[in-house]
């Protein structure tokens, strides 16, 4: 689908189940930008990785410098690294084993005991956490 946008600029939005560091990298260096609803903190989702995060509504950045590699340092700084493995696709490591990814986490809640995570490229300053909601309900 990316590539039917080759010329024109788009903002992909997608629900579960299409969350992918290798096409969220896809869709920003083609210059276009994305919203996905992602699985929450507890599950096994690429979300526990990235905090951790407060129990309330945020809008943060979240950045972690990718690797194939398994070394002591690495493992001891979760925090920095974030492992990919080899049945993991990622197109982007070229000559370097890291790969810088920053991205933008929002959770706003949906009802009173109930909140939703969106990872996005949408920059803070033109969208808002009201207007990745409204956004994202268009999907």
């Amino acid at each position: 689908m990316l590539f039917v946008y080759k010329d024109r600029k788009a903002i992909f939005i997608a629900d579960r189940g299409y969350e992918s560091i290798n096409s969220f990298e896809k869709i920003k260096l083609s210059g276009n930008k994305y919203l996905v609803r992602i699985k929450n903190i507890y599950s096994t989702g690429i979300l526990r990785s990235f905090g951790p995060f407060s129990y309330d509504e945020f809008d943060v950045q979240v950045k972690r410098i990718l690797t194939r590699k398994q070394t002591n340092e690495i493992k001891a700084h979760p925090e920095i690294y974030k492992f990919v493995p080899q049945n993991q696709r990622f197109d982007y490591f070229g000559d370097t084993p890291f790969y810088d990814f920053e991205s933008r986490l929002v959770r706003f809640k949906i009802t009173e005991d109930t909140y939703e995570f969106i990872l996005t490229n949408l920059d803070e300053n033109e969208f808002s956490m009201q207007d990745i909601k409204k956004s994202y309900r268009l999907r």
